[in-house]
């Protein structure tokens, strides 16, 4: 299912992610790749998370993901464009790994527990990276990780596009019967 070019890390920890300044904290030293957090937005993220994970190497915090439900109602122009053409699959709305960590396979890992979890409940997982413009170490990313591109989404407010991927697609119901891959163009997040 998942195959590691990495060694294994010695010290490396994935647990449940509970509190919502650990993710502000890490989130918020990368803001070029993410979007900033305040304090009731990643509240909100940690408490309706399906799949909040913390990863902690040595003891240090090394990285968060945070994996929403389809049915979690965020309020982000990014996950609902996955509500209005799916069902059955779970949603990465961010993984930040700290910049001291980058290059280790801390997102790896992360996303193999994720991978895992959406395994044993069959589902599909959903995410985007910016491609306008162009994170290329996360898109490369994801594609390495067979991640597969079905529509890009512009969002005005951040004047940035946004390559959408899936991973186990055909775990994924389509919704009006067909699979989408058009781009949309949104608003704002």
């Amino acid at each position: 299912m998942f195959a590691s070019t990495k060694k294994e890390l010695l010290g490396l920890e994935i647990v449940p992610l509970n509190e919502p300044r650990i993710l502000r904290e890490v989130n918020n030293a990368s803001v070029l790749d993410v979007n900033f957090l305040d304090e009731a937005r990643a509240e909100w993220l940690v408490n309706h998370s399906f799949f909040p994970r913390l990863a902690t190497l040595d003891g240090k915090v090394a990285g968060v993901i945070i994996v929403l439900s389809e049915t979690a109602g965020f309020d982000s122009d990014y996950y609902r464009w996955y509500v209005a053409r799916y069902k059955n699959f779970v949603y990465i709305d961010r993984v930040v790994v700290a910049a001291w960590a980058r290059g280790l396979g801390v997102a790896t890992e992360l996303y193999r527990h994720v991978e895992q979890m959406a395994e044993e409940k069959s589902f599909a997982i959903a995410a985007e990276v910016y491609s306008d413009p162009p994170n290329i170490p996360s898109l490369n990313f994801h594609r390495k990780l067979g991640y597969q591109e079905v529509g890009t989404q512009f969002c005005e407010a951040e004047g940035k596009t946004v390559c959408k991927f899936m991973k186990c697609v055909e775990r994924a119901e389509t919704i009006g019967g067909g699979a989408i891959s058009e781009s949309a163009h949104t608003p704002g997040r």
